[in-house]
């Protein structure tokens, strides 16, 4: 690219429009480390599914000693806990 140009036009147009390079910076060990922990943070919280061709985003549902939070409550919650907190239809009624 002659020097004219350069000097006429400016070199952050020139970055603008595409014509030079950006020089990227490379990040620190913390940054690393920092990108690194929010990376693994995000993959515990979320997880990838694909919805309509696309692959999206969804919260992982929320463990109780591995094992889904309903089916925990279903299989060691007692009938005054489950009427406490309204929960009747999870309440087996056993008929006389």
């Amino acid at each position: 690219m002659p020097a004219l140009l350069t000097a006429y036009v400016g070199v952050n147009s020139l970055q603008w429009f595409g014509l030079m390079a950006k020089l990227n910076k490379k990040l620190t060990n913390a940054q690393k480390a920092a990108k690194r922990k929010s990376k693994l943070e995000r993959q515990h919280k979320y997880e990838m599914v694909f919805m309509n061709g696309r692959q999206v985003r969804v919260k992982r549902p929320s463990l109780i000693e591995g094992i889904p939070e309903d089916d925990f409550i279903r299989q060691n919650a007692d009938p005054l806990w489950l009427h406490q907190n309204e929960m009747w239809e999870l309440i087996n009624v056993e008929p006389l």
